[in-house]
Parts: C-alpha cells; sequence; structure tokens
C-alpha cells in the first residue's frame, strides 16, 4: 500500500489495510438522520471582507485600509483581511468571501484581474478603485452594450473633501459625470476631478461598484476626514453590505474577571497551584499580568486593561455578576474534574489570553484542568491567526487540562480538536427532541448545520513539560445570537422545536462529554470515539480534488480519519487491489472541503 503525507510534523506508524475497512465501515452516511434541508431559508454569506493587495504593496497602506474598512463595518458582523495574489492563486478563498476590495492594480499583477472576473461570475461582490480592472471588464456608461445592468450612484450623498484628486482617466471612463452623478467633491465644489461611482450587475449574480475616489490616498488620515468615512460606508452599503452599527458593535471597556470553584478547597488549591501569596497576588508573563482579589463592594467594577486583567474571587462563593448564571452552568455540569474551575469575564481580550499565562504558571501541576469564559471577546483567535467574530450570545471558552505524555491520548494529540467538535454536537444532539438536529463536524475543526451553514469552531494548542501535555482548547459556538450567519437557538425553532439553550447549558454539556471522550480514549484507544465521530462527521463518500503542485491535481475520495485525526483520501486513480493513500494534515494547507477542493503543502 502506498502512503504519502502532506503537511507537518509527521509521528505517526503506518497504519494496515484493515484500519482502511475499518473507517469505511463506520463511515455512515450522515444524511440519512438529517430532517428536511433547510439552509436555503438560513442566511449563509459569509462575512469576510477580503482586500485585494499586489505582493510588494507597503505594509504602512495594508493597515491603513483595513482599519478603515473596520471602523465602516459593524465589528461582530464582518472580518476584514488582506489578500495577496499568491493567496488569490493558491488559497480557496471565494466560497468564503462576502465582498471582495480593489483598491488598486498594477501592471505587473494583471492575472489577478482574471480571478476577480471568475469571482463575480460565481455570484461575488467586488467594490472596486481600480481603472485597470474597470478597463479589463469593459464595464462603462460609454462601452457596456447592456445599460439595464449599470446604474450611476450619487444624488443623495454628495460630501466635500480637502483637494480631492482623483482619476479624469476613471471618470470619463466609467461614466460622464455631471451635478446630480457627483459622489464626492472638493471643498470648493469644482467638478473637475470629482468622485463618482458606478453600479454593475455582472452577468446572473455577481455585483460590481466602481468608484473614482484614490482609497489608498485616503486611508492613511481618514480619523481626520470622516467624510471619508461617510463615502466608504455608503459604498459598502450599496453593494450590500450591513453598515448599522447596533449596540453590540460598539466597543466597551474590558471587564474584571471572575473566579468561580465548585467547591472552596478547589478555589485554595487552584490559588496554591498558582504560587500566590498575600504579598504576590499577581503573576506575569510577556505583555499580560493577572492580578488576583478577593471580593469586596469596592473593587467588583474596576474594569481590565489589555495588559492587566483583575480576578475576583469570593471564599463564600457569592453570585458576583448576573451575567453568567452560575447555577444552570453548575445544574448542567456532569464531569468529575472538568469544568470545576471557571474564569469568567463578560469582555475579554480573548480567553486564549488568558489561559496561556495561567498555563505558563500551572507548569509542574501534576493535574489540573481551568475554564476561562467569555460573554463576548474583543480580539478572538480562529485558526491559522484568522480573527474569530465573538459577539453577545456565542458560547465560547478556552479550556486547559493536562494529561500524561505516554498514553494513548498524550501520543495522538492532534485528534483533540476533533473531540472538542464532537463533544459540542452530542452535547446537543443527544438532547430530547434533538437528535434529528442536522448538526455536524466538518474536518478539521469547524461545526456546521446542513454542511452548509458554519455555527462554531475549535482551535487547540498543545505545551510539552517533561512527561507532561498542557493541552488550551479554544471553542466558539454561536448559540443565540442571529449574525453573522446563524445560531443554534433559531434553528431548532426552524424545525419545529420549542426549547432553546443557554451558552451556559451547552458549555457545561460540552465540557462533560468531552471529559467522558478523554477517559474513554485513555481507556480503550481510539476505536470508540471515531464510531461516534463518524456518526456526526459530514464528509463521508466525498469526492476532493487534492493540488500537490501547481497545476498538479489528484483526483481522490475521502475515507475517514486515522487515530491522530488526520484526514485519509484514496488516489481514485490507483490500483483498487493495492490503493495509493494520501494522508492530509490541517498544519499549513487550504481547504475547501464544501467545495471539493484541498490544496496542499507537500512535506517531503
Amino acid at each position: 500500500m502506498a502512503d504519502t503525507t502532506y503537511g507537518m510534523f509527521i509521528f505517526k506508524q503506518r497504519l494496515t489495510c484493515s484500519f482502511i475497512s475499518y473507517m469505511k465501515m463506520f463511515a455512515k452516511d450522515f444524511s440519512t438522520t438529517r430532517v428536511t434541508n433547510l439552509s436555503k431559508n438560513i442566511q449563509t454569506k459569509p462575512p469576510n471582507v477580503l482586500v485585494y493587495f499586489s505582493n510588494d504593496e507597503h505594509i504602512k497602506n495594508k493597515s491603513y485600509l483595513i482599519k478603515l474598512l473596520d471602523e465602516c463595518l459593524p465589528r461582530n458582523r464582518y472580518v476584514v483581511y488582506p489578500l495577496s495574489l499568491d493567496r488569490m492563486k493558491s488559497d480557496p478563498w471565494m466560497d468564503n468571501c462576502g465582498l471582495l476590495v480593489i483598491p488598486k492594480a498594477t501592471d505587473e499583477d494583471k492575472s489577478q484581474l482574471d480571478y476577480v472576473e471568475e469571482y463575480l461570475h460565481n455570484g461575488g461582490s467586488v467594490l472596486n478603485f481600480s481603472v485597470e480592472l474597470s478597463k479589463h471588464l469593459e464595464i462603462s456608461t460609454k462601452t457596456n452594450a447592456d445599460a439595464t445592468n449599470t446604474n450611476v450612484v450619487a444624488g443623495e450623498h454628495v460630501v466635500s473633501l480637502n483637494s480631492l484628486h482623483t482619476s479624469d482617466e476613471y471618470n470619463s471612463f466609467i461614466c460622464p459625470h455631471d451635478s446630480k452623478s457627483v459622489l464626492a467633491c472638493d471643498m470648493e465644489g469644482a467638478q473637475q476631478g470629482a468622485c463618482v461611482a458606478l453600479k454593475h450587475k455582472w452577468k446572473i449574480n455577481g455585483s460590481i461598484l466602481h468608484c473614482s475616489l484614490p482609497l489608498l490616498q485616503y486611508c492613511e488620515k481618514f480619523d481626520e476626514s470622516p467624510a471619508v468615512i461617510n463615502i466608504v460606508r455608503y459604498l459598502l452599503k450599496n453593494i450590500g453590505l450591513q453598515t448599522d452599527i447596533c449596540s453590540a458593535d460598539v466597543q466597551h471597556n474590558l471587564s474584571p474577571t471572575y473566579l468561580y470553584c465548585h467547591e472552596p478547597q478547589l478555589m485554595y488549591q487552584f490559588i496554591n497551584d498558582l504560587k500566590l501569596t498575600s504579598r504576590g497576588s499577581t503573576i506575569k508573563g510577556g505583555s499580560l499580568s493577572i492580578e488576583f482579589l478577593e471580593y469586596t463592594k469596592t473593587n467588583n467594577d474596576i474594569a481590565n486593561n489589555e495588559r492587566h486583567v483583575r480576578v475576583i474571587y469570593s471564599p463564600d462563593d457569592k453570585q458576583l455578576i448576573s451575567t453568567f448564571n452560575i447555577a444552570q452552568y453548575r445544574n448542567a455540569l456532569t464531569a468529575n474534574k472538568f469544568g470545576k474551575i471557571v474564569l469568567y469575564s463578560d469582555i475579554v481580550t480573548s480567553t486564549m489570553d488568558v489561559a496561556d499565562l495561567l498555563v505558563s504558571r500551572l507548569y509542574g501541576v501534576n493535574e489540573f484542568c481551568v475554564t476561562c469564559i467569555a460573554r463576548q471577546q474583543t480580539k478572538g483567535r480562529g485558526r491559522g491567526g484568522n480573527k474569530w467574530l465573538s459577539p453577545p450570545g456565542t458560547a465560547m471558552m478556552s479550556f486547559v487540562f493536562s494529561l500524561p505524555l505516554i498514553s494513548y491520548l498524550g501520543e495522538r494529540l492532534p485528534i483533540l480538536q476533533h473531540m472538542m467538535t464532537v463533544a459540542v454536537v452530542h452535547c446537543i444532539r443527544s438532547l430530547p427532541g434533538l437528535s434529528d438536529l442536522s448538526l455536524g463536524v466538518k474536518w478539521p475543526n469547524d461545526i456546521y448545520y446542513d454542511s452548509s451553514v458554519k455555527i462554531g469552531g475549535v482551535l487547540v494548542r498543545s505545551t510539552l513539560y517533561r512527561d507532561v501535555c498542557v493541552a488550551t482548547i479554544g471553542c466558539g459556538v454561536n448559540v443565540d445570537n442571529p449574525h453573522p450567519t446563524q445560531c443554534i437557538n433559531e434553528l431548532i425553532r426552524l424545525v419545529g422545536k420549542s426549547q432553546s439553550l443557554s451558552c451556559e447549558e451547552v458549555l457545561a454539556r460540552a465540557i462533560s462529554v468531552l471529559e467522558c471522550l478523554v477517559e474513554e480514549f485513555q481507556r480503550e484507544g481510539p476505536e470508540p470515539f471515531l464510531s461516534l465521530y463518524y456518526k456526526y462527521w459530514i464528509h463521508s463518500g466525498q469526492k476532493v480534488r487534492v493540488q500537490v503542485g501547481d497545476g498538479c491535481f489528484v483526483d481522490a475520495e475521502i475515507i475517514g480519519i486515522d487515530e491522530f485525526g488526520f484526514l485519509r483520501v484514496v488516489d481514485s486513480q490507483s490500483n483498487a487491489a493495492s490503493p495509493k493513500i494520501i494522508t492530509l494534515q490541517p498544519d499549513d494547507n487550504s481547504f475547501d472541503m464544501m467545495k471539493n477542493m484541498i490544496a496542499m503543502k507537500l512535506t517531503k
């Protein structure tokens, strides 16, 4: 049997053909347990706004423009990312993009124009400030054959800018302007060099909005010119994005963090493990410090900042904050050890920040577990450095626990992310009346509804200390917020069920299931877990194309995951008697599993 591995960090033995047969045996068709497909009635538009920059674009221009777009959009509905030409060519970005912004195009990267055209053909939306792209697409009131698809955007939003200089070539190409077509002009009201915009419906589904404003020229000092924000926000709204700012999108002060423990002895043990004393109640690491304070009426509402977190605790276990229902959490928690120590924050930068510092302090403690929970994050982290939208209504936590390195799970750490996704799905679908809810796991670390709507995700990191591994599991799942796509409670209502779940309940149940999965894996190995995993995963028998080099593709079929959690596919062209198995790892690779495309990087 030929076995090729793509990805990073290979530290496993070869598997036999019998294991392939085992995985096929458990690869049940997920669709057999689904209710009627409701995804056509659900908002699935992705929240990513991608900004194209040439490979040599100055880093300042990138940061200023992304900051400008962040200022114009609700922070809990969209995430803005840069998109380089290299990534435009290699990453499966098109179906994860709600809007593509083109500030400019240069002669050196004309190939990007073809990708933009393909994106439009597939129904994408583009906000364009590049005359090169307009000419490439031959869009103009003068040259376009189908004038009914082209409209001037102007009239209702005329603003004035200091020293406005736009491209006369661009203006004359996209539309002849008059006083009714001017979107912006200079302070003197001059028509020469005025800013105009043209919206074009591309073929059947796509939409592109052209604007002659030299965006990069103005984004550096946009905070000194509110008119620039108004223009860009107007254009974003016109292309179909939500620009209204609600209370949840307003940046609030970071809140204190509260320590809750199931029993008083757990609190004292935790403080002792952190080596805190009355003279030294602060732990420090890197750019963050955490200060532990016993509750008083005067310190209960002291705000945190990004560099200093205050943890308030009460030895008599008072309910210190109303936004986290500790009683509901404890009632739903059935674990013996997991989830018993909780640090809760109303608003925090990232629960991962707090967890990382705790891990650095708890080195050497033989056995510990801590759960960091937040109602809202301002800088949530996703896989591969991605941002994670973290509005209220999202159940989110960073869960830290230690385990022996020499153990079934300690030797197969990558499978932890799959355990967490299964724990979330199982804790919901095992509730009375919800077994048929079409919630599943997408490899490697996502939670999906009906294979089309992303509901949550998982991020796992591990640290080794002698013979102990400390795992930090970040998890977020949208329980009760209808933005940016859909939430679990709304999905439950769509299938005619009356119950609703709280974030406290989902987190406690998921932690309890995770403890059961970990203990079972340590006792019996991977087989029982894989059986449950295949019950919920959404890739059984899926055909994929694996890109193994520039222009080189392999047609393959997914057959399952191995005991480490790595994806295994069989080359469709290989001999059935001796199939060629390709093992794929999530690290440093790009996936568009819903579109059957995996762009891999080969480690030799």
